[in-house]
């Protein structure tokens, strides 16, 4: 089993994956969309069938393989940033040995704010969405998303040349994908009930802030500064009924 969930991080399994997920949900959903703090014993029991067990760990591990675009804005821009310059790197190899280079390799014409949209909005939703369903607790992972899907999508308007018609359009899809979103940040929310540390509830209420803020000019630089003073903040346990918002990532 170990080999085959490993084996799961290769991306060319990602839609089968996510197909398993929405699959196993909605022959589930009575189970899975019981109100009852996660996991009730119905969960649990369906969880440990070896079948749900195995899609369970792959998911898992395929969900950390690809986990970037769900962390804080400060990681998860960094890592954006290495794993273009890896593909840069890839892309100039291809043009010195004179085979095609392909769109997301080349440093000529790509640009990272659009190719972190698309890989949020085509890649990294569907997935994440299917997986918290599965895991409500997971939930933060979500919210991050959402803060850092709006913060490239800002940033793609603010670098890219666009006919106002299309402008249009991509505002409409990055709303409808937000709504979502938070569709399902509230309802897996409301089904993790358990302690959480001081840093995670400073976290949560930093992301809230940024969805609240997002609109307002400088808001860009809001969540690295907070993070950075969260470095400093010592680790407390404190109940989810102080605060009913917050979750481990």
């Amino acid at each position: 089993m170990c080999i085959e969930v490993i084996l799961c991080t290769d991306n060319a399994k990602h839609f089968d994956i996510v197909k398993d997920l929405q699959i196993f949900f909605a022959s589930h959903c009575d189970i899975l969309e019981n109100p009852l703090a996660f996991p009730h014993l119905e969960e649990l029991e369906l969880l440990q069938e070896d079948a749900n067990r195995k899609l369970a760990l792959n998911a898992l591990m395929h969900g950390a393989d690809i986990s970037n675009s769900c962390k804080p804005w400060k990681i998860s821009v960094q890592w954006a940033d290495r794993v273009i310059s890896e593909f840069f790197r890839q892309g100039d190899e291809e043009k010195r040995l004179g085979i095609p280079v392909q769109v997301l390799n080349n440093r000529e014409t790509l640009n990272k704010p659009s190719s972190q949209v698309a890989f949020i909005e085509f890649f990294v939703a569907p997935f994440n969405k299917a997986m918290v369903r599965m895991f409500p607790p997971l939930w933060q992972l979500t919210e991050c998303l959402e803060v850092n899907l709006q913060r490239w999508h800002k940033q793609r308007l603010a670098e890219v040349e666009m006919e106002e018609e299309k402008r249009n359009t991509m505002n409409k899809q990055v709303s409808r994908l937000t709504e979502e979103l938070k569709e399902h940040v509230e309802k897996a929310a409301k089904r993790s009930n358990y302690e959480v540390s001081k840093k995670d509830a400073l976290l949560a209420e930093a992301t809230k802030r940024l969805l609240n803020k997002a609109s307002e000019p400088g808001s860009m630089e809001r969540q690295s500064t907070f993070e950075d003073s969260m470095d400093k903040q010592p680790t407390l346990s404190t109940s989810p009924k102080s605060n009913p918002t917050a979750s481990n990532p």
